[in-house]
């Protein structure tokens, strides 16, 4: 089963994230993990990591130019063309991300496409990332107060968590 693929910059910065299993862990720590990771295999190895087994689970990875394909799954999964597939889908649609910006929202149309590929409806969460995003990124501009920013958080989490009840 696939649990979980990240999309990220060779840097360690995470582009995109869709949970679809068991992996609970902030994506950003996970991004920068695995790039960090790949650039030590490289060092010694002049080659990109392609995998690491952690006991029956697997992340395993595949290159761009700028950026690192990788998927969290079970130990037995074969993935790797599942993940080229990924690749050249983002890519044609976005590009290299080359001096990318670091805004993630433009890129939540990508999703309809990569749970097609991977054959699963990835899982929402609670949270819509661009919508909290915003509410973070007005918070750090000075456009709005820390106690807005929670407010309006809080009230985002709260509608969604009303609906998420009403569809059980």
């Amino acid at each position: 089963m696939i649990h979980n693929i990240y999309i990220l910059q060779r840097d360690g910065m995470c582009v995109l994230h869709r949970k679809y299993g068991s992996l609970e862990a902030d994506e950003d720590l996970v991004s920068g993990f695995l790039s960090a990771l790949t650039s030590f295999g490289k060092t010694i190895s002049g080659k990109d990591v392609e995998s690491v087994i952690l006991g029956d689970k697997k992340f395993v990875s595949i290159p761009s130019e700028h950026l690192i394909f990788v998927s969290y799954c079970d130990k037995e999964d074969e993935v790797r063309n599942m993940l080229a597939n990924i690749r050249e889908d983002f890519i044609n649609s976005y590009g290299s991300l080359q001096g990318w910006n670091g805004e993630r929202s433009g890129f939540e149309g990508f999703l309809v496409k990569l749970d097609k590929i991977v054959g699963s409806k990835g899982n929402e969460g609670i949270f819509n990332f661009s919508e909290t995003e915003e509410i973070l990124n007005n918070l750090k501009e000075g456009k709005v107060s820390a106690k807005e920013a929670t407010d309006r958080i809080l009230e985002y989490y709260l509608k969604k968590s009303h609906e998420n009840k009403g569809e059980q």
